[in-house]
This record gives C-alpha cells, sequence and structure tokens, in this order.
C-alpha cells in the first residue's frame, strides 16, 4: 500500500498499489517453475538456480520498498516530483472514509464561499468588505504564545511569495490579501494552490480578504472553476506577476489600496506576544524568528515593566538583480555590502526613512549568526519608518491612509507618542529582492503623497487628543 500525507488534514492516507502483488506473484511463480523443472544437465541445473537465486533477490528489494518501506508524500513533495493535483485525482480512488484529493479541494472551495457569503463585515470607512481568518493554518491553535507572527499584506499578483516566506519563517503567518469582482477568482485559485501545493503554507499561514464594497466578488461560483490546480506549475500569481504592470498601488479601475486596513486586518488576527510587520516581497534572515524567542526567553528576568513598549528594529536592505543568491546571514551581508551588490533599503529614493537605524553602526558589529541580541537604541525622528518587532498590542495603523505615503511614518509615529522607544538587533536583517530606483515610481505617487501629507497633518492633530498631556511630538510642521 501507498501512504501520503496531506497539507491539509496532516491525516495518513492510504491508497491501493496492486504492482507490488502482481510483481511478487510473477517472481514467485518463477521460481516454483525453476524448482520444478527437472534438467538431467548440471550446466542446466545451474542455470536454474541461478534464476531462483536472483528472482528471491528481486522479490527481497520489491517486498522491502514496496511494503515494508511505506512512501510518504506531500503535495509539496509531489510539485518537487513533477507530479500535478490533477494526476493525483486520477491515481487516487476513495477508500471507505479516506479523504481525496477531489475533496480536500471542495472542501477549502466550500469553506471559502461559505465565509464570503456569511462573514464579510464593512470597515469603518464604510467602503471595504473584509473577511477575516478565510483559511486559518493547520497550527493556529498550537501556536505558542511566547512566539513572532510574521504579518503581510499584498494584491493577489505578489501572492506567489507567500511560498518562500513561509518556508523561510517557519512559524505563524498572517497574511491579508486584496482583491475585487474581476480579480477574485485569481486570487482564491491563487490561495488554493498556495495551500495544496507548499506544506509550509498550510501549516503555517492564514490568509484574510478584502475587497471594495462597489466591487463584490460572485458568491455564485461553482467548484469545478477550482479543480485544475496544478502543483508542478509555478503559483498562478507567480505567473501573472511576471507580465502584470501594475504593482500594488496601481491596480487600475480607479481602485484605490487601503494598505493600513490590509495591515490592520493582519495584524488583529496575531495570537502571539510579538509580531513582525513586514513587505510580502521581503525575505528575513536565517532563524530571525527562532533567535529573537531564544532571545527574549534569556533576558525576561532583566526585563523591566517598559519592555512591554519596546520596538525590536530589524534593518532592512535591497540587493542587486545580478545576484544568483538571497544572503540570509549577516556574514554575507557584510561581504557583498563591500562588493557593492547590497544597499539600505531604499537609500536612492528615501534614504532618510530608514537612515535612524544607523547602518554603519551595525555594519561595524562583528557578526555572530548565532546569538540574537540587542545591539543599540536608536531615537525616533521625523519621517522614520523601520521595521522592527513589536508586542502585538502596538498601535494599529491609521486607515485614513490608503495608497502611497505617509502610512507607515503614522503609526511609527503613533508609537513614539505612546512612549515606544526602539533598539536595533545586532544581526536580524530583511532583504529585498533588487534595487529600488526612483524610475520603479507609479505615475501618481506624487498627487497621493500631496494628499496623505494633508491626511498627516491631521492625523498628529488627533493624537494629542488621543494622548492629552503627552509632551512627545513627531515635528508635523515640518512635514
Amino acid at each position: 500500500m501507498f501512504q501520503y500525507s496531506t497539507p491539509q488534514t496532516g491525516n495518513t492516507q492510504v491508497l491501493p498499489k496492486p504492482s507490488s502483488a502482481i510483481c511478487g506473484t510473477f517472481i514467485v511463480r518463477n521460481c516454483i517453475s525453476a524448482i520444478r523443472m527437472r534438467a538431467v544437465d548440471l550446466k542446466c541445473r545451474m542455470k536454474y538456480f541461478a534464476l531462483l537465486f536472483s528472482s528471491l533477490s528481486i522479490l527481497f528489494v520489491v517486498s522491502y520498498v514496496c511494503i515494508l518501506t511505506p512512501t510518504r508524500l506531500t503535495l509539496e513533495n509531489l510539485s518537487l516530483r513533477g507530479n500535478t493535483v490533477k494526476r493525483l485525482r486520477q491515481d487516487t480512488r476513495p477508500h471507505g472514509r479516506e479523504l481525496t484529493v477531489d475533496h480536500l479541494v471542495d472542501q477549502l472551495v466550500s469553506g471559502v464561499l461559505s465565509r464570503l457569503k456569511n462573514r464579510t463585515k464593512l470597515d469603518q470607512s464604510g467602503k471595504y468588505l473584509v473577511i477575516e481568518d478565510l483559511l486559518t493554518s493547520h497550527n493556529l491553535t498550537s501556536e505558542k504564545k511566547h512566539d513572532v507572527t510574521l504579518a503581510s499584506q499584498c494584491t493577489s499578483n505578489h501572492l506567489h511569495y507567500v511560498a518562500e516566506l513561509s518556508k523561510q519563517w517557519q512559524g505563524p503567518v498572517s497574511i491579508a490579501v486584496f482583491t475585487y469582482d474581476d480579480d477574485f477568482h485569481f486570487a482564491i485559485a491563487s490561495i488554493l494552490h498556495l495551500r495544496l501545493c507548499f506544506a509550509s503554507v498550510a501549516e503555517h499561514v492564514t490568509f484574510h480578504l478584502a475587497f471594495p464594497a462597489d466591487r463584490k466578488p460572485d458568491t455564485t461560483m461553482k467548484l469545478p472553476q477550482f479543480e485544475n490546480i496544478l502543483c508542478s506549475n509555478p503559483p498562478p500569481a507567480e505567473r501573472k506577476g511576471r507580465n502584470a504592470p501594475q504593482k500594488n498601488f496601481v491596480i487600475g479601475s480607479g481602485i484605490e489600496y487601503p494598505v493600513n486596513l490590509l495591515r490592520n486586518v493582519a495584524l488583529r488576527s496575531v495570537s502571539t506576544t510579538y509580531v513582525l510587520y513586514t513587505d510580502v516581497d521581503m525575505t528575513p534572515s536565517d532563524n530571525l524568528r527562532t533567535s529573537f524567542v531564544r532571545h527574549i526567553a534569556a533576558t525576561s528576568n532583566m526585563m523591566s515593566h517598559n519592555s512591554t513598549k519596546l520596538a525590536y528594529v530589524v534593518p532592512a536592505f535591497e540587493y542587486s538583480g545580478r545576484v544568483t543568491a538571497i544572503p540570509l546571514n549577516k556574514s554575507t551581508v557584510l561581504e557583498m555590502w563591500r562588493m557593492h551588490t547590497i544597499r539600505p533599503f531604499s537609500q536612492n529614493i528615501s534614504s532618510h526613512c530608514h537612515a535612524p537605524t544607523n547602518y554603519p553602526r551595525w555594519r561595524a558589529l562583528p557578526a555572530s549568526d548565532d546569538k540574537m541580541a540587542v545591539a543599540y537604541g536608536v531615537k525616533f525622528q521625523p519621517k522614520y519608518e523601520p521595521y522592527y518587532i513589536a508586542p502585538s498590542s502596538l498601535p494599529l495603523y491609521d486607515e485614513r491612509f490608503v495608497q502611497w505615503g505617509r502610512d507607515r511614518q503614522s503609526q511609527v509615529c503613533e508609537m513614539h507618542v505612546a512612549g515606544y522607544q526602539l533598539v536595533v538587533l545586532n544581526d536580524a536583517f530583511l532583504v529585498h529582492d533588487g534595487f529600488k530606483n526612483s524610475s520603479q515610481h507609479h505615475a501618481t505617487w506624487q498627487q497621493e503623497l500631496q494628499k496623505n501629507d494633508i491626511k498627516y497633518r491631521q492625523f498628529q492633530r488627533d493624537l494629542k487628543t488621543k494622548y492629552p498631556g503627552v509632551k512627545r511630538y513627531c515635528n508635523w510642521r515640518n512635514v
């Protein structure tokens, strides 16, 4: 019998393997025939004994491989072997109470459509509809409280990043996906592909959905529309992302991208003590999560009550498109930095947004690559927008900010006003694939920034009301 474990259920499924029985029967019959042969010639006898020996040897190997050693396959492994979910459907038949892949797909799609109809809620602005916990990870209930969840958001054409992100993080991940009527089928197909074909996604990633209230998806979709999910192919979002002209902020058809709403949707589902919010196309360094958890465990007795308002800055980098492998440890980053194939994130576009991290000081620290620690503290500065690990009770993002500009700065500003302190980790970092240049800006970014500048000034006035008596400000007059 064949056995395989599906990411969907985690249960071992048993598939019939008639080939082993047929092969064994054939060999045994040959052995019996050889024994029964009455050859008078010694040479002939020796030939038959050789046949008998070889047949028994083959029988032993077949028995060991096919019977004694069950083969455990996941859908992720099947994709590496070039098989497909469709092929697996053809090769599997329901046996008793066993689940088939058809059933897994139907179960997932039915759950998605049910949530779309029954669990959709309107956001505060009244412009967007949200479905939290569209698909939850298998490990959601077993997540350790003192852990770190990676939270992010994206459009459907960036969903392919989730596979590598979840594999590198190896812990809880919360992803909010933005879609709309014409894009919905593609978004769901992409999510299903990730869920069925990548074990790390099924184990760790919880998906949420948001879409414009005036561009609702079709809730009458039929299950057969999702039958042909090919694990041997790249994720649908990767194929679309290669050729799609639009980025997150340029979706077209007059749809505004509610970036901070999506961030909050991803953050609200976090059940761990800490959270790292990052962009979906950034890769965390090796063992970032596990090293941070060990650091917190080792220093918990020394932490004061103020540690609940401590944010751990994770320096961000971008590397040249000429680089063939993602740098995942500090030693590699330092070497690439020396060769000018990596640099601080957004250095050529808005260096002031990350300069307070003090990259020269971080660079001067030797790489330990095995022991995470707080390297030094940094002060808040206007327009600073670092990536950081913080308690999951951190202030949420202001949802008035859509499209591009001041969206992350506003949240960092509120953390400063609320009394959070910033410290930089010694070896942890994030890397973005490719150098960012001003030529990559979408056409309307300046108009969007002007609109958000106005919102940012009002936002800081509101902070004075929200935090009365606090003397910490974000210097909004100079925005």
